[in-house]
């Protein structure tokens, strides 16, 4: 249940203990398979680069930054082949 509680106007959150701190740093490490992390970096390069090219924010994106990244990926396809180049899985993630 949360409760409110004031505007929260004014109140600044108390340092997180260096314990709490050192937890969160290790949970954030482990929190995905390498491969995992991997991916996602790749990810993040590729829509970084598409919005350098698109003249785009990446940070913070805006929702239509997102959706025509998202339909720019969905329409690449293979030279020669007519495939896909990204699963619907791949562009999800």
């Amino acid at each position: 249940m949360i409760t409110y509680v004031g505007n929260g106007l004014g109140l600044a959150d108390a340092p997180l203990r260096p314990e709490l701190l050192e937890g969160i740093t290790e949970n954030t490490a482990h929190a995905s398979a390498a491969g995992t992390r991997r991916a996602y970096e790749g990810d993040w390069a590729a829509f970084e680069r598409w919005c350098d090219i698109h003249g785009r924010r990446a940070l913070p994106a805006q929702p239509q930054t997102v959706a025509g990244y998202i339909t720019d990926r969905a329409a690449l396809v293979e030279p020669g082949t007519g495939d896909h180049v990204y699963a619907p899985s791949t562009i999800s993630r």
